[in-house]
């Protein structure tokens, strides 16, 4: 099939690419970017390939998982009693350790930045470090979902476009 407009295809591709990237770097917006780009693409070709039913499922997918995602991050650090600081300094740590963009850096980031949050509110070090590996189970676990829900949008817009 020849594509109608390659031009809005390639940058609805570029859009595309930036939210699935941004599941690892978490300073961009990774799932709502994806849904973003797949409505451009809709509204700019007239929903003519990709439809409005198409745009309402994606749009339930994207909803849950960024439901899912908060709930996931919040379960994780809430599981044993961590704060809210811990909540901030995970972030921060996050945002922090994805700018030196090493896969340790990722990781330990939310980590070392739960840790000095709670320590800095009075939180003794042992809560601290259990909250802390709470927290980053549910960043995974909410990271696994978004990557498997941004293959599968994806994969259902290449395949409404392309096939």
């Amino acid at each position: 099939m020849e594509l109608a407009n390659p031009l809005l295809f390639w940058v609805t591709l570029v859009i595309v690419t930036a939210g699935f990237v941004g599941i690892f770097f978490p300073l961009v917006p990774n799932i709502p970017l994806i849904w973003l780009g797949i409505l451009l693409y809709a509204a700019i070709s007239g929903f003519e390939e990709v439809t409005n039913e198409f745009i309402l499922f994606i749009s339930f997918l994207a909803l849950i998982t960024i439901f899912l995602d908060f709930i996931s991050a919040r379960w994780g650090v809430r599981k044993f009693t961590a704060s809210g600081n811990a909540v901030i300094g995970a972030v921060l740590g996050g945002v922090i350790g994805s700018l030196f963009g090493q896969l340790w850096a990722f990781f330990m980031g939310p980590l070392l930045g739960a840790v000095l949050f709670q320590l800095f509110t009075g939180h003794d070090t042992i809560w601290s470090i259990r909250g802390d590996r709470f927290h980053i189970i549910g960043f995974m676990g909410g990271s696994v979902m978004k990557l498997v829900i941004a293959i599968t949008m994806i994969g259902m817009f290449l395949w409404v476009v392309l096939v």
